[in-house]
């Protein structure tokens, strides 16, 4: 967590430098981001029963809330009803999950 905001920290400071707005919107991001993420590990990991906590909502999300977005994001790029009916399928292993799209 301490690498992500100086490595943010030092993007941003760079960017305002050098006047470059990419720079400046990625250290944003990064800080936006990844901050509250790490404050959210570091609470679910050192408080009552955190490890088992944060397994239990990692496989969720991997679960859940990441096919439901992949199947809105198909069904709001335009390509009229032909994700409409679609389904998504995970395969997880741990912490890495493959998604397959069937249409």
């Amino acid at each position: 967590m301490l690498l992500i905001l100086l490595s943010a920290l030092g993007l941003l400071g760079a960017g305002l430098y050098h006047r470059d707005k990419d720079s400046i919107a990625s250290a944003v991001t990064m800080l936006t981001v990844g901050i509250p993420v790490g404050l959210i590990v570091v609470a679910l990991v050192f408080g009552d029963g955190g490890a088992q906590k944060l397994k239990a909502l990692t496989e969720r999300v991997l679960r859940e809330e990441v096919p439901a977005a992949l199947l809105e994001n198909l069904s709001a790029n335009g390509m009229g009803g032909r994700y409409a009916q679609a389904r998504v399928t995970a395969t997880i292993r741990g912490c890495i999950a493959d998604y397959m799209s069937h249409p």
